[in-house]
């Protein structure tokens, strides 16, 4: 509601009840009235911008943390906060809250932060597919991580279940807990997806990168088991594909490429334009026998 002038008639009418209260006051009181209602409000300006600047000097020093698993592995320079830029378009374009997006997103960024431990180094380093034992040993990283986020008690609970569980599978089959489907928190949900999309769009020591048609093709496969169906639209619909391959290759991609990932949705019709026959989804807990999504 807009009045003649512009004004928000509906601001003016929550607003007049606090102008009523500072007129009675400066009338009963003089100065001191008008110090009753200002005072709380200079104290509260005060206390949420110092919330800001702690936020901020928390997301700085999560950056740092980030910083120093990736140079462990030179092939997941980047990964972290690519994963954490896609994940929060992601939970936009799903219809979540700005706030909650920025949540997703500081989750994403942390999704592997329980790989700092000294006892991961030699695995994520290794050019080849894992042991079994040294599958068993990387699938701790994500509990890992979320009992080490849980030291630092100003993050939001949403932030560690989502590190915690972003490797559970949609069917149930993924770790640390099997979780199925809704029971899985949605900033999870969305991390999932973002790290396998980031994986397959990389290079690795074991593989190149997937053509975009690949990682599409992928996609469609493996929503309802490894992916929330609900989000693999998502991602089809709102071009999210592209906007991934630019964050990995820091350029565009060619028009050609673009129009043949928007010109069918089918498996059957895409075809591989690289050397590498089609991989599965570079995600542990889809294939048994590969390494997991650095």
């Amino acid at each position: 509601m807009v009045g003649p002038l512009g004004a928000n008639l509906w601001y003016d009418f929550l607003a007049s009840p606090f102008a009523v209260i500072t007129a009675v006051l400066y009338r009963q009181y003089n100065v001191i009235g008008i110090a009753v209602i200002v005072l709380p409000l200079f104290l509260f300006r005060h206390s949420y911008s110092k919330t800001i600047d702690f936020e901020k000097a928390i997301q700085a020093l999560l950056q740092v943390l980030v910083k120093a698993i990736e140079t462990r592995d030179p092939y997941t320079k980047g990964h972290s906060i690519r994963v954490a830029t896609l994940a929060k378009a992601i939970a936009l374009d799903f219809g979540l809250s700005r706030r909650k997006a920025e949540l997703v997103e500081w989750a994403a960024l942390l999704h592997d932060i329980g790989k700092i431990d000294a006892v991961y180094a030699e695995v994520i380093q290794k050019p080849h597919a894992l042991s079994a034992d040294e599958r068993q040993l990387i699938r701790t990283h994500a509990n890992h991580g979320a009992d080490l986020l849980e030291s630092l008690s100003t993050l939001p609970p949403e932030v560690i279940k989502a590190v915690r569980y972003h490797h559970e599978r949609y069917d149930g089959q993924g770790y640390p807990d099997g979780l199925q489907g809704g029971e899985i928190p949605l900033p999870a949900r969305i991390i999932m997806i973002c790290d396998s999309i980031d994986a397959m769009l990389s290079d690795r020591p074991y593989r190149k990168a997937l053509a975009l048609r690949d990682v599409h093709s992928e996609l469609e496969r493996c929503k309802g088991t490894q992916f929330d169906p609900a989000i693999v639209e998502t991602i089809l619909t709102h071009n999210t594909l592209e906007r991934a391959a630019e964050l990995v290759s820091g350029v565009a991609l060619s028009a050609a490429d673009s129009a043949g990932v928007a010109a069918s949705r089918t498996p059957s019709s895409i075809q591989a334009t690289t050397t590498t026959p089609p991989q599965p989804v570079m995600a542990d807990s889809a294939i048994p026998s590969s390494r997991v999504p650095a």
